[in-house]
């Protein structure tokens, strides 16, 4: 059975090709791991449920009319952690409907800014984290049988 040599370009390619998708992925679903092992789940009062429009990068630097902006549903609520009010927002999908005056969210207790409405998951991540671990170890094993 002949042995194949790669280069060092293609190894580096395949390198860099997982490894910046390992990084990128485990930091997104340690977030995801992270509620899920410390997430709290409570009800919220909604304070407000608008559309708003969103002029992005550029529309805000080239300062286009607001009308042409794209818009997007926030939802702002408040919630008690532990003794102290916390008021944050998530962002909704346009056909979102408000079940009522309140919701369930999901939260890290102590941290600001580290809530979602309950039953938002973000499994891609963590699913794209274990496809570049695989990836890793395939590349890993093609460089270990190419040196031999």
């Amino acid at each position: 059975m002949p042995r194949y040599y790669y280069g060092h370009w293609t190894l580096g390619r395949l390198i860099i090709g997982c490894a910046i998708p390992f990084l990128v992925s485990m930091v997104m679903s340690c977030q995801e791991l992270r509620y899920l092992a410390w997430g709290k789940t409570t009800e919220a009062q909604i304070v407000r449920n608008q559309v708003e429009r969103d002029p992005g990068f550029w529309g805000s630097l080239l300062r286009t009319q607001s009308s042409s902006w794209p818009e997007r549903r926030m939802v702002t609520y408040t919630f008690l952690d532990g003794e102290r009010l916390r008021k944050e927002y998530e962002e909704v999908p346009m056909n979102w409907t408000q079940p009522g005056q309140t919701i369930q969210v999901q939260y890290i207790a102590g941290k600001e800014n580290q809530s979602r409405l309950a039953g938002t998951h973000h499994w891609g991540w963590v699913a794209l984290f274990a496809v570049s671990v695989a990836a890793m170890a395939v590349t890993l094993g093609w460089m270990v049988r190419s040196t031999r």
